[in-house]
């Protein structure tokens, strides 16, 4: 998901690819702001400042939202086809078993994703911890 972004936001410039410097500043603000924040909103446009470097003058690039739901959608239908068979395999396994789905990891911390992953699975509690991390 983080290289699709990275890419996205270089096509919005003309032509200028992004230095690694850039790309490793722009992906710790995916990660920590934008990724966390992003609600789905169709109105909720991302803007972010790409910084000047050498001959680039930097610039501000707009990422819509239906560009964003697009870069979340494929990355959240793998979330959820996973956690079908695991919850599946427990199922057949365990029938009375209750189930709780965690989510971590920093997209586990995104509210699009945890809204998705209640809607798919509304007879479960899902809970999504603060600052939670798979080590």
């Amino acid at each position: 998901m983080n290289t699709q972004f990275l890419d996205l936001v270089g096509s919005k410039l003309d032509g200028h690819k992004l230095s690694p410097k850039i790309r490793h500043q722009l992906e710790k603000d995916f990660n920590e702001d934008i990724k966390p924040r992003f609600s789905g909103d169709d109105s909720e446009d991302t803007r972010l400042f790409v910084p000047a470097e050498d001959s680039f003058k930097g610039a501000t690039v707009t990422v819509s939202a239906a560009e964003m739901k697009v870069l979340f959608e494929t990355v959240m239908m793998m979330v959820i086809t996973l956690l079908e068979k695991a919850l599946e395999e427990i199922r057949r396994k365990e029938p009375e078993k209750q189930v709780t789905i965690l989510l971590v990891g920093g997209f586990g911390g995104s509210d699009y994703l945890t809204q998705k992953v209640e809607e798919a699975f509304a007879d479960l509690e899902v809970h999504c911890p603060p600052d939670a991390c798979v080590i």
